[in-house]
């Protein structure tokens, strides 16, 4: 028997953490009406990240283009809904665009470089889109909140996302 505390249990763990977190999102979207676009966005989040740690863990078990390029895109999915869905939150339009393109460049950038070897390029790769994409989600909710509460407050509620964007 393993121990619980086994890497492959924690990993378990998390997924159903991810994907109990967006059956609660996709409950408050659909039964108590709670901000329905954010919160379809925030399910979508915890269900990309469920995924993209799934896929990560298959790795050397199942196909390379699902193991590798595919965790990748479903982690930069992931961490696109989420900014996507901080504007929506307060009923603003999100940039989409913008969003995509990044999105899209990565993930051709992925394509190009072989997953194989030392695997440092896609790491900065990831890292660096990842990090961009919470850092303008940081960024939407330092000015959503900014127009409602004093800066001090804002920057303070906001400052999560600004530091998990500088780690």
């Amino acid at each position: 028997m393993m121990p619980a505390s086994d890497p492959m249990s924690l990993l378990a763990a998390i997924v159903l953490i991810f994907l109990f977190a967006s059956t609660v999102w996709l409950l408050l979207a659909s039964g108590l009406r709670v901000t329905p676009r954010a919160s379809v966005c925030l399910a979508v989040t915890n269900l990309m990240l469920a995924g993209s740690l799934m896929t990560h863990a298959a790795r050397g078990h199942g196909p390379d283009l699902l193991c590798y390029w595919g965790s990748d895109l479903f982690a930069l999915a992931g961490f696109a809904s989420f900014r996507l869905g901080v504007p929506l939150i307060a009923d603003q339009v999100p940039r989409l665009w913008p969003t995509l393109l990044l999105i899209a460049a990565t993930a051709l950038l992925l394509l190009w470089v072989p997953y194989q070897g030392d695997m440092q390029l896609h790491g900065m790769l990831i890292y660096a889109t990842l990090s961009t994409l919470c850092g303008l989600a940081g960024w939407d909710a330092l000015r959503l909140l900014r127009q409602r509460l004093r800066w001090p407050l804002a920057l303070s509620l906001s400052a999560p996302f600004l530091v998990f964007t500088l780690m």
